[in-house]
């Protein structure tokens, strides 16, 4: 199967969140500025997505062409958010991420959750 180019419309923004979904990205958001202010080391590429966006398209794509094998991959997943996120709709989720640190922060972040 080869890659295909999705047209995802401007409303995607007026899509709502699930109240799970909202709590983690509150709890994620929060971490992530705690670390970023307390971790004197900087970790060049870490940029934290825009978790609200990746919530909504997750809830798009679902609704408008639904997931083949409901498997999802986070590549560079820093603290894990959107493997989360995605987890949370039962969707089969993993995250990859060199940075050690970033993962020990997930796995902190999943079990608290």
């Amino acid at each position: 199967m080869t890659l295909q180019s999705i047209d995802i419309p401007e409303a995607i923004k007026l899509l709502p969140h699930l109240p799970v979904s909202k709590h983690l990205i509150d709890l994620a958001y929060d971490r992530i500025e705690a670390f970023m202010l307390a971790d004197d080391s900087v970790i060049e590429k870490f940029i934290p997505c825009d978790f609200h966006l990746l919530d909504q398209s997750l809830t798009w794509l679902e609704q408008n062409y639904g997931l083949a094998g409901y498997r999802f991959c986070e590549l560079g997943s820093g603290f894990g958010v959107g493997t989360l996120l995605a987890s949370v709709r039962g969707i089969d989720s993993i995250g990859i991420e060199i940075e050690s640190v970033l993962v020990k922060q997930a796995i902190g972040l999943a079990e608290d959750l």
